[in-house]
């Protein structure tokens, strides 16, 4: 199982490979860009169930 890491973010998550390569177009608002290749599966790596809204209390701002 390959590994990579996520470079020029605050975090450094441990991602399968695989969910990342070969980035694919992906349309976000309208506009294309290049993303992962699995963007469900690696959005889930990092944050878990990424679409449920945290409680407040684990909740955290930043800039």
């Amino acid at each position: 199982m390959h590994y990579s890491f996520i470079y020029g973010t605050n975090i450094l998550p441990k991602v399968k490979y695989s969910n990342v390569f070969p980035s694919k177009p992906l349309q976000f608002e309208g506009k294309w860009f290049q993303g992962p290749a699995n963007p469900d599966a690696y959005l889930r790596e990092i944050f878990g169930d990424y679409m449920k809204v945290p409680p407040p209390e684990m909740r955290k701002t930043h800039s």
